[in-house]
């Protein structure tokens, strides 16, 4: 822990600022290397007792911390996850495969 301030406390830590699910899904399609015109969601009716929104306080974070996102969610994620790069890369070479057969 960088601060003694947080010792024994619970922090929210979240994006600068709010994402739909929707929106989450696209940066996530987009890092995994996919077109963001081919992504198809599908709208489901929601439960009734569904929270409609959720966007957790970093205030206690920024109060006993000092600490807040520097790094936009964009900027901080694109294919830096393993799977989505190397599934990217796999992709890739097999369609090169297929159109070098065709």
């Amino acid at each position: 822990m960088g601060s003694p301030a947080g010792e024994n406390e619970d922090f929210n830590i979240s994006a600068a600022r709010e994402l739909t699910i929707a929106e989450l899904a696209g940066l996530i399609w987009e890092a995994c290397g996919e077109d963001p015109r081919e992504l198809r969601l599908k709208h489901l009716p929601t439960f009734e007792v569904d929270v409609q929104r959720r966007w957790p306080s970093v205030q206690k974070a920024r109060d006993l911390l000092g600490w807040e996102a520097r790094v936009e969610l964009r900027d901080g994620s694109p294919a830096r996850s393993p799977g989505c790069a190397s599934r990217s890369s796999r992709d890739e070479r097999r369609e090169s495969t297929r159109r070098g057969r065709l």
